[in-house]
């Protein structure tokens, strides 16, 4: 009776927890994002700021920002130049998809349209000349629409511009914050260290240095699989002289991380269209393209992966589409990572009290 009553109690306070902390990600977290990210960057930037210190003999605190005031300036350049990079690459893209739908696509669909009629010339005249209308009709709509498209992602990248001096203002305030948390950074330890219980100091500990393995581990490892992926794919489509190779294979290498999906969910669809459009050549490059990626993943993925992870990847889809669901795009990247890390807490009995463990 008395086991029913600690587990009927655990589950409570267990309970109360995952509630409390589903109200701070839902309702807090948003409000507080900059000033979480200047955590996190302080937190990061914690370890080579010591190193430094410690190695020539510095100030610890006028280190930490000098640290931190380098790692701005870096982060502004990059910004800077992939932001040029990019927006220069879609505005292009976007100014000649009209023009790209009228000279490839079009003759294309029109040459689907020409087979079609000769694969079904012995059908119903009647039939047929409904089935041409409709796909006469079919592509001038396209063509309406790939125009309309064009100009409302026009739309859609002004209104985004609109938006910059708001995320300047974010990025403004997460480095102050970011600046003053490297500053007094045992200060504010210790206040934390003041207010939470000895319990949950402890749990905190154990949570945040185990966390820090498991998320490096699991970044560390997609992030290789990811590379690894992209050379394969820009390699593959620049020997098919496939326009913007470099992003297309980005796009298809990020798309690829996903569970279940992966590279396949692109490629074959994509191969498929060129067969069915007569582009033969181009079908069987990409399916044998894929093939190789499909090889080479299967091959690298347990070494790279290993048992760092330990999570059915059933189980990550199912958070993934639960963080997705309820929290957005960052809990669709959130939600797998805490799944990982509570599961490997668990196992190594990070939640279990040193008595039941044994230690003393």
């Amino acid at each position: 009776m008395e086991q029913k009553k600690k587990l009927i109690v655990n589950f409570i306070y267990y309970g109360i927890i995952l509630v409390a902390v589903f109200l701070a990600v839902k309702w807090l977290v948003p409000a507080l994002f900059p000033f979480i990210i200047a955590f996190v960057i302080a937190l990061l930037l914690r370890k080579p700021s010591v190193w430094l210190a410690e190695r020539f003999n510095l100030n610890q605190k006028g280190t930490s920002l000098a640290v931190t005031l380098v790692f701005y300036l870096i982060f502004v350049l990059a910004v800077l130049f992939l932001g040029k990079l990019l927006f220069g690459t879609l505005i292009n893209v976007i100014r000649e998809l009209p023009s790209l739908y009228t000279n490839q696509i079009e003759p294309l669909i029109q040459e689907l349209i020409i087979r079609l009629e000769k694969a079904t010339a012995a059908w119903d005249i009647d039939i047929l000349g409904q089935i041409d209308t409709y796909l006469n009709d079919l592509t001038r709509t396209l063509g309406q629409n790939v125009s309309e498209i064009s100009v409302k992602v026009m739309g859609t990248v002004s209104s985004l511009v609109k938006k910059v001096p708001g995320a300047f203002l974010n990025v403004i305030i997460t480095a102050v914050a970011s600046f003053f948390i490297v500053g007094d950074y045992e200060k504010i330890k210790e206040l934390f260290q003041k207010i939470m219980p000895q319990k949950a100091q402890n749990i905190c500990n154990n949570v945040k240095g185990y966390t820090g393995n498991v998320i490096f581990a699991y970044v560390k490892s997609y992030l290789l699989l990811m590379s690894i992926t992209f050379a394969e794919l820009f390699v593959g489509l620049m020997l098919f002289r496939i326009p913007y190779a470099g992003w297309i294979a980005l796009a298809i290498s990020i798309f690829d991380i996903l569970p279940i999906l992966g590279t396949g969910g692109i490629v074959i669809p994509w191969a498929l269209i060129a067969c069915l459009l007569g582009n033969y050549t181009l079908a069987v490059q990409l399916f044998l393209l894929y093939i190789v990626i499909l090889i080479v993943r299967n091959i690298l993925e347990p070494r790279v992966v290993g048992k760092q992870i330990g999570v059915h990847p059933l189980a990550t889809l199912i958070t993934m589409f639960l963080g997705l669901r309820i929290f957005g795009i960052w809990g669709m990247i959130g939600m797998p990572v805490a799944l990982v890390v509570l599961v490997n807490a668990y196992k190594n009995g990070v939640f279990v009290k040193k008595e039941e463990t044994g230690d003393t």
